[in-house]
């Protein structure tokens, strides 16, 4: 779930779906919800980057998404911008 958002850049997962009902079961009540204009109530993939990059010492290591994270792309867009977002909150 935090793989398929974050390569979405700035993607999300609908609470309302299967992944998305799944997905909060997992993260838990107090992870935030972001309401939008036109999908509803979403795990925006900031939020699932950050809770990932918190809590990824309880899972098993997932080498694909390490490998993305270190990637150009993602180190000088995708990371900067996440960032940016939670300064803002």
């Amino acid at each position: 779930m935090v793989f398929y958002t974050v390569v979405q850049v700035g993607g999300s997962i609908r609470i309302d779906t299967e992944l998305g009902k799944a997905a909060l079961a997992f993260v838990g009540e107090n992870f935030p919800i972001t309401r939008t204009k036109d999908d509803g109530d979403v795990l925006f993939a900031a939020d699932l980057y950050f809770w990932w990059e918190e809590n990824r010492a309880q899972y098993e290591p997932f080498p694909l998404f390490d490998e993305w994270r270190k990637r150009d792309f993602a180190q000088k867009i995708v990371l900067p911008m996440y960032r940016s977002t939670r300064k803002r909150e």
